[in-house]
């Protein structure tokens, strides 16, 4: 006897652009398909990485373990899955983001102009 009930996991995988060492963390736009996003955090020792996951976690209102890298750890092009939101609703919340031109702090936790 099959179920009635399927279980189904809502996510997607976004591939992103990260520039970091940049004087602030800032969603810049969209390069086609891809996100472009400056982080402050250096590319050592994946803190780049780490501060790319939590700002978009923040920034898309998630929690942390809701975002994580799939590929590109020591690339600056990478794939980050995103459980909990359809694609859809993802790019709506970052087009929301970058037109409210919202930042973020920054690794020292200030807000730059």
């Amino acid at each position: 006897m099959q179920s009635s009930s399927v279980l189904s996991r809502i996510g997607c995988t976004l591939a992103v652009k990260v520039i970091p060492g940049a004087s602030h963390n800032e969603i810049c736009g969209w390069l086609g398909e891809t996100l472009k996003v400056k982080l402050s955090a250096p590319p050592v020792d994946g803190r780049a990485n780490d501060a790319l996951v939590e700002f978009l976690a923040e920034t898309l209102g998630l929690p942390r373990r809701a975002v994580a890298l799939v590929r590109g750890e020591t690339a600056r092009q990478k794939l980050v899955r995103i459980d909990g939101l359809a694609l859809a609703e993802v790019k709506k919340r970052l087009v929301k983001a970058i037109k409210g031109g919202t930042r973020r702090p920054d690794a020292f936790g200030q807000i730059n102009p």
